[in-house]
């Protein structure tokens, strides 16, 4: 009698796994965006006036894509935690936490 071996791999909800890929697909955007006005400010010369100051357009670039970047590794994080085994819906994570009550 053969026996059918037990796969270890756990089911992940489809929405889940949706949520985060458009998560991703969006922090890639806000890069690839951020490096695309890099390169446009470089190459047409774009500046703008911040403060009575003549700031590249490459400043702004960069601070879009670090953003972008910062966001993709958030959401590596957060795909990390929503995969797991005890991730469920609970309505006190979105009550705000008394930080001056006392711990019991």
């Amino acid at each position: 009698m053969k026996t059918k071996p037990v796969s270890k791999v756990k089911k992940i909800d489809k929405s889940k796994v949706v949520t985060v890929n458009i998560l991703f697909f969006l922090s890639s955007a806000i890069t690839l965006s951020g490096v695309f006005f890099i390169v446009y400010s470089l190459v047409f010369n774009i500046n703008f006036m911040v403060l009575n100051t003549t700031v590249s357009g490459a400043i702004f670039g960069l601070i879009v894509a670090y953003l972008g970047l910062r966001y993709f590794m958030l959401v590596r994080k957060l795909r990390r935690d929503v995969y797991g085994t005890t991730s469920k819906f609970n309505w006190n994570n979105l009550k705000p936490k008394n930080f001056f009550a006392k711990a019991k």
